[in-house]
């Protein structure tokens, strides 16, 4: 069973470190780092996860041509890819530890972005599926019209769907359906 994973994509980085002291500028701790991990997150974690458990997995998305996109791709493992152009910089989260404790969480191009290309490698991915997950972050690609229209037809068809919107859309989402 082919499972194709529809959504947006970002970039997870988790610094972690031990904090001893407040720096001088700020009242704030002076996080000395001793581990960065990073993960595809969004649909990118979803994917990951099903094909970690040894699941057929496709994911449909879009992605810049940034470092983030490029470090995105590489945690992808055993993903196969089908992407269009996000149009805007990828997003990257990364959460600062010191001592298993959050610090701070600092978001990079997490703003609005313009509407993400869509290809018809991407609508043929999604209308061959044996099953669809759409993980939705809000950054376009499942409102993207193409998109939903291929979602749609698969009503048509024999197929197991689950959709997680982000909070924000549940209402439009509710309502669109």
């Amino acid at each position: 069973m082919r499972v194709v994973v529809v959504g947006d994509v970002l970039l997870d980085e988790d610094i972690d470190g031990v904090a001893t002291r407040l720096s001088p500028e700020a009242p704030v701790p002076v996080v000395d780092v001793s581990s960065r991990t990073r993960r595809a997150g969004g649909a990118g974690l979803v994917a990951t996860m099903l094909a970690q458990d040894g699941v057929d997995v496709e994911l449909v998305t879009a992605l810049a041509f940034d470092d983030a996109a490029f470090a995105v791709r590489d945690c992808l493992g055993g993903v196969s890819l089908v992407a269009g152009n996000a149009r805007a910089a990828t997003p990257v989260k990364t959460r600062l530890r010191a001592e298993g404790h959050a610090v701070a969480r600092i978001d990079d191009a997490c703003g609005e972005p313009p509407g993400p290309e869509v290809t018809p490698r991407m609508v043929a991915a999604i209308r061959s599926a044996d099953a669809v997950v759409v993980a939705d972050y809000g950054r376009g690609i499942a409102a993207h019209p193409r998109i939903r229209d291929a979602l749609e037809r698969r009503r048509s068809k024999p197929c197991r769907s689950a959709w997680r919107p982000p909070a924000s859309t549940f209402g439009a989402a509710a309502s669109q359906r």
